[in-house]
């Protein structure tokens, strides 16, 4: 059988490339479970919505509906009310800080062509390099500092210097 549907290849994109699918998708399975739990409604919070297409997707719709799934039931536990709401906190994914990383870094390596002194180039490499590892290491300075090999004061002084934080 594979070797006829191999005749003619359908491509389908991936949902992570369908930003309007993941929105429309999310209303529907969050409609099957509010049925399946015995809900009388159930709302998205736009955070949640937001926080869903920032995700990357790698398991496809398939993992968008055990993802909505799973935080109906953990909505469900939670208010114990036929109403459910779901909110940031009843989902176990992150914002894709890969993507972050990215546009950080292209907006840094445009920014780097305009210096023209050693200093300001220096500090604007400094800071990329910072924000990057800063976003892989899920915001945590001590583990920045670790994988940058810096001790946690210096990055802090550093980090403040360079506009980083606070």
């Amino acid at each position: 059988m594979y070797h006829r549907l191999s005749v003619f290849p359908i491509f389908v994109p991936p949902l992570r490339d369908r930003d309007n699918d993941i929105t429309l998708l999310t209303g529907y399975f969050a409609e099957k479970n509010r049925i399946k739990l015995g809900g009388s409604s159930i709302r998205i919070t736009p955070e949640a919505i937001e926080l869903l297409n920032a995700y990357s997707w790698p398991g496809n719709i398939r993992e968008l509906e055990h993802v909505i799934s799973r935080a109906a039931v953990l909505s469900r536990a939670q208010r114990n009310d036929s109403d459910l709401i779901l909110t940031p906190v009843h989902f176990s994914i992150k914002k894709d800080t890969n993507t972050e990383s990215k546009l950080i870094e292209q907006k840094d390596s445009i920014s780097l062509e305009k210096t023209t002194d050693l200093r300001s180039a220096t500090d604007e490499f400094q800071a990329t390099l910072i924000k990057k590892t800063y976003l892989e290491q899920q915001q945590n300075w001590a583990a920045t500092a670790r994988v940058l090999q810096l001790d946690t004061g210096n990055l802090h002084r550093l980090a403040k210097r360079l506009n980083l934080k606070d």
